[in-house]
Order: structure tokens, then sequence, then C-alpha cells
């Protein structure tokens, strides 16, 4: 998720595209056990609430990302 620039706080939004990349990059590590990997789904990332740097870099980052998101919301439903 790191080279697509989601960030944690959008993340639960792209599970699907997650899935698909983590499962791509999966499938050769099975099919070197001969095991074949047909489905796999990200259904969560827990977020460390509670931890200290965690919280440190949500106090120091969520502000700015929620303000750029409201921007944005609000341009979508205003035009």
């Amino acid at each position: 998720m790191r080279t697509s620039g989601v960030s944690i706080f959008d993340i639960d939004e792209h599970l699907d595209e997650f899935s698909r990349n983590l499962k791509a990059a999966l499938i050769p590590d099975f099919d070197e056990y001969g095991i074949s990997l047909e489905r796999f789904f990200v259904t969560n990332v827990l977020k460390p609430d509670g931890d200290r740097q965690y919280e440190k870099f949500k106090d120091l980052h969520f502000p700015q990302y929620a303000d750029a998101y409201s921007y944005k919301y609000m341009w979508k439903y205003t035009d």
C-alpha cells in the first residue's frame, strides 16, 4: 500500500485492491510448495489505537488529512 500512496486513514476503502496486490505477491511463494492460492481476501487492517507511536502519528497527520478530505468531499457535492 505504501507504493500506491494510500493513507492508513483510507486503507479500509481500498481493501479489495490491497487483497488483489497481496494475493499476486503471494502466489509465487505458494507455487514453490505446489499449492494453488485460489482465493485471498484482506477483510480488516487493525490500526494500533493506544500504541504511543501510532497515536503520535495520528495526532500529527490526521487533522491535515481530515481537512483535505472534507475539502475534496465538499467540492464533490457542490458542483
